[in-house]
């Protein structure tokens, strides 16, 4: 890892409901008040810790949110991910070392799952991959949360990823707007009669108009029609 020649990948459950995609930058160290813990921390002996995320899907467990998110380490510190996301405020599912303990009781462990390891070979200089199935208590934890298995991101397609899953939500919002103006008898007839057929609007296509633009751009111009549409 420190060589970054090694890639790392998981799968977490957490409490709440993270951005679609981050990077927590975050040096870590021993926890001065439990030296069992490690913690974010600024002190002398902290070490780089990067974590990047993506959330995959969204659910429900006893009636609370809980997100599905992909994590990939630039590191490698004791925790990592476990600290990360609780410093995020989006602890672990089951995590009775950083998570919420009155959440405990829902999974038995920290609901954590290796998915995928890359490296180069030492042999050939190739990048080799590994992919994990899903242990069978993660998978019926994400069922019961009622998430599917989701499919595997490729690391170069995770801004497509992110940008695809922003506007897929923008066009269900718009749906559900058209069928609210159904309700309330404000559209014509021939209207009323395609709405099922019926996306966003041919001017607000934003993945041809915007494709091209540079990532921050793009979810910048998202974002902004979520607030001026809302």
């Amino acid at each position: 890892l420190q060589a970054r020649t090694v890639k790392r990948e998981y799968f977490a459950l957490v409490w709440g409901t993270p951005y679609l995609s981050g990077t927590v930058d975050a040096p870590m160290a021993r926890s001065q008040k439990d030296r069992v813990k490690m913690a974010v921390t600024a002190s002398l002996t902290a070490k780089p810790a990067i974590t990047h995320y993506t959330r995959l899907a969204q659910g429900e467990m006893e009636r609370r949110p809980v997100s599905l998110v992909r994590c990939r380490l630039e590191t490698g510190r004791t925790h990592q991910i476990r600290v990360h996301m609780q410093h995020l405020g989006f602890p672990l599912v089951g995590d009775t070392v950083y998570g919420k303990q009155h959440l405990a009781p829902y999974f038995p462990r920290q609901a954590l799952q290796a998915r995928r390891l890359g490296l180069v070979h030492p042999g050939t200089g190739e990048h080799v991959e590994w992919t994990v199935p899903l242990a069978t208590d993660f998978a019926e934890l994400i069922a019961r949360a009622g998430i599917e298995e989701p499919q595997d991101i490729p690391d170069d397609d995770a801004d497509g990823y992110v940008y695809r899953t922003m506007v897929n939500t923008y066009n269900t919002w718009w749906r559900r707007k058209w069928r609210n103006e159904i309700a309330t008898e404000s559209l014509p007839e021939p209207a009323k009669a395609n709405a099922d057929e019926v996306d966003a609007p041919k001017s607000l296509d934003l993945w041809a108009a915007v494709n091209q633009l540079p990532r921050r751009q793009r979810i910048a111009i998202v974002l902004r029609y979520f607030v001026d549409l809302s």
